[in-house]
């Protein structure tokens, strides 16, 4: 786990973005300290899980991953976080209550305390606990920028990422330019040492989809409810404008499972973190 320092920063995209969406107004935020896996969970990672609970994922019970995303053989009703093997490629088909069951689970595994009390079809977050949880939209996105080391890139698009060439990325292109999903950790890392932050695929993260605040906030966990869950950091399906570090990917119900759908884990720091 990568330590990130808490800071200030302006969260949301540059006016000089051209065609920046709407929803991605700049808005001061401040984020406490947190830590942060430096790649997405594997499908080994997962393994280990599944294997300790015999947890069967929504894809596994009610077959429901997305169809539809024009990459031949990773485009499948039927595809699980088992279809590509148990390797070091970030698992996917694996829906946000899939993320925090997991979650849970290793914070459990690990005597931690967890951070999220799940009765039902209901979750609460305990914020001050010291498991492992899905990063807030706004500690995922001061990561992505480099956090209290501002570590942006110049430039006006707000690309934060190795390898991004065009609108393509070049690294999850097979020799016929076909998209594909990669392992995780073949990309350089951003300053803070984090991985595939952007472009490899689009990770849960904890908030309700909403617009963003107008004024300041400090550690927002976005709207109290919503129909759907927020995703950051694009995929290896998408263009280059939809990886970039303030881009909102995609929202979508925490049900949904897709072959371009992972996640990471954050904890709150402790005080000696």
């Amino acid at each position: 786990m990568i330590v990130i320092r808490g800071g200030t920063f302006l969260m949301g995209g540059s006016k000089s973005i051209k065609h920046r969406p709407d929803n991605e107004t700049e808005h001061q935020v401040t984020v406490s300290s947190f830590l942060m896996s430096p790649v997405d969970i594997t499908t080994l990672d997962f393994k280990k899980f599944v294997d300790a609970t015999k947890y069967q994922t929504h894809a596994e019970r009610f077959k429901n991953a997305l169809e539809g995303t024009e990459a031949g053989a990773y485009a499948s009703a039927r595809l699980t976080w088992k279809s590509h093997g148990m390797n070091s490629l970030p698992v996917v088909a694996v829906t946000w209550w899939d993320a925090v069951q997991y979650c849970n689970w290793r914070s459990k595994a690990e005597g931690l305390d967890a951070a999220y009390t799940i009765s039902g079809t209901t979750v609460s977050m305990n914020r001050t606990a010291n498991g492992y949880r899905l990063p807030t939209e706004a500690e995922w996105e001061y990561a992505a920028k480099g956090g209290a080391v501002k570590a942006i890139l110049p430039g006006s698009s707000g690309l934060l990422f190795a390898g991004l060439a065009g609108d393509k990325l070049e690294q999850f292109r097979d020799p016929d330019n076909n998209p594909v999903l990669s392992q995780v950790g073949n990309s350089a890392p951003n300053e803070l040492g984090l991985f595939d932050m952007c472009g490899l695929v689009e990770q849960w993260c904890w908030d309700n989809s909403g617009p963003y605040p107008t004024e300041p906030s400090s550690d927002p966990t976005g709207p109290a409810a919503g129909p759907s869950r927020i995703l950051r950091g694009g995929s290896w399906y998408d263009g280059a404008f939809q990886c970039r570090v303030s881009a909102r990917s995609d929202y979508y119900s925490p049900d949904t499972a897709s072959d371009f759908i992972g996640f990471r884990v954050v904890r709150t720091a402790s005080e000696r973190e």
